[in-house]
């Protein structure tokens, strides 16, 4: 079911705001858990908040470089935490905390020691995958654990983020062997993985434990996933969009696509599913994959798309300067 609108008076499908995000476009957006900002990562590497109501933005950093762009926002702190290649060599973390209104490292638990320092921090581990690139990222429940997807390693890594955190059992990195694409719930109660091997697993974070396992035919590769707080998970295919229950793995409804989808977000508090296909165009889906509708809201090839956390608004940012809010 849509949830009740309240004050929000947009039609369905209308355009809520539009805004210039500068040179290079849109390559990621996020939303505080609170819904009252928006933050945009450029292509030019600019991180920027955009308030919500005025529809003001600005620039709270810069980082080096978007190569192996990834961005998360953590549950409990409301730290942005940004991940990008830094130097066209290095690739370093960039965590911006709204409540100091300044860049922290978190793992050191101090406050991040130049306020012009352009280079991002990296975890100290043993790992050395732990310095490499981050193509998604995923918090835990209670913010203290970052889950990271390593393309170079074909795994997904657990770090520290603030105080201790245990790393996930051997059944997890069993599971999550040649992985491909990482998703979590806003809340960061459950993650998805998806593998090479044709498997997605999601995983309870709090309880460190397997809630279901979807096995698709013919060792299948994802090309996108998304996973709802409210169970639905969603899987796109070269050819297909599928729709899973979350706690059991079941298929819930599928769709013929007519271009594989490279984008999938899933609304926080209802069944809406939005998809990009790496053309200008977005659709909406219901739950019985259906089409609701189509858009091209002129913010060139997309290439991030963020639910708000009321699940009213989705944003949506491309190749283009603009990006856009619109009424799901």
């Amino acid at each position: 079911m849509r949830p009740a609108r309240g004050n929000h008076p947009e039609r369905h499908g209308d355009l809520v705001w539009h805004a210039d995000a500068g040179r290079g476009g849109v390559r990621a957006l996020a939303y505080a858990p609170d819904g009252g900002t928006l933050y945009a990562v450029t292509g030019a590497g600019r991180v920027q908040a955009w308030d919500a109501g005025t529809r003001a933005g600005r620039e709270l950093f810069r980082v080096d470089g978007v190569d192996y762009l990834a961005v998360a926002v953590n549950p409990v702190t409301h730290d942005l935490l940004v991940h990008a290649r830094s130097n066209s060599t290095i690739c370093g973390y960039w965590a911006w905390r709204p409540g100091l209104g300044r860049l922290v490292n978190p793992p050191h638990g101090r406050p991040w020691p130049d306020p012009d320092l352009t280079g991002g921090f990296n975890w100290i581990s043993d790992d050395v995958l732990s310095m490499s690139e981050t193509t998604a990222m995923a918090f835990d429940a209670v913010g203290k654990a970052i889950y990271c997807l390593k393309p170079g390693g074909d795994r997904v890594v657990r770090e520290q983020y603030t105080g201790p955190a245990a790393r996930p059992s051997r059944g997890f990195d069993r599971l999550v062997q040649a992985a491909v694409r990482l998703a979590g719930t806003p809340d960061g109660r459950r993650i998805a993985v998806a593998t090479a091997r044709g498997t997605v697993v999601v995983w309870d974070t709090a309880a460190d434990e397997l809630v279901a396992q979807v096995k698709l035919a013919g060792g299948t590769r994802p090309t996108a996933i998304a996973l709802s707080s409210l169970g639905t998970l969603a899987v796109a295919l070269a050819d297909e969009l599928r729709f899973y229950d979350a706690d059991t793995g079941t298929l819930t409804a599928a769709a013929v696509t007519a271009r594989p989808m490279t984008h999938v977000a899933v609304s926080p508090a209802s069944d809406a599913v939005v998809t990009a296909d790496g053309s200008a165009a977005i659709t909406v889906w219901d739950a019985a994959g259906r089409v609701s509708s189509r858009f091209d809201w002129k913010v060139g090839r997309v290439r991030a798309l963020a639910f708000a956390p009321d699940g009213l608004t989705c944003a949506v940012g491309g190749t283009a300067r603009p990006f856009a809010v619109f009424d799901v």
